[in-house]
């Protein structure tokens, strides 16, 4: 339980311009707890990323579109 409410005060975004290898970030287009907002900032501050918003989908975007999200992790692993 700790865990969870460590992670909202988590902030590590001053480093990702650091990254230097092949990233994906798949968010549901209707998450509340990591918004569409979130993963588009974290997305312009790693070059040459990916960001792919699953439609009618929350936090658990591999369980409630599966197939959305299974198609977009294939074709990024595929890629890298």
């Amino acid at each position: 339980a700790g865990c969870c409410h460590a992670i909202p005060k988590l902030d590590c975004t001053d480093r990702l311009h650091q990254i230097a290898c092949p990233v994906q970030i798949i968010v549901g287009e209707q998450d509340a707890g990591t918004p569409v907002a979130m993963s588009e900032a974290i997305h312009s501050a790693i070059a040459g990323s990916e960001l792919v918003i699953i439609p009618q989908a929350s936090h658990l975007s591999n369980l409630e579109q599966p197939g959305k999200f299974n198609d977009a992790l294939k074709r990024f692993l595929s890629a890298n």
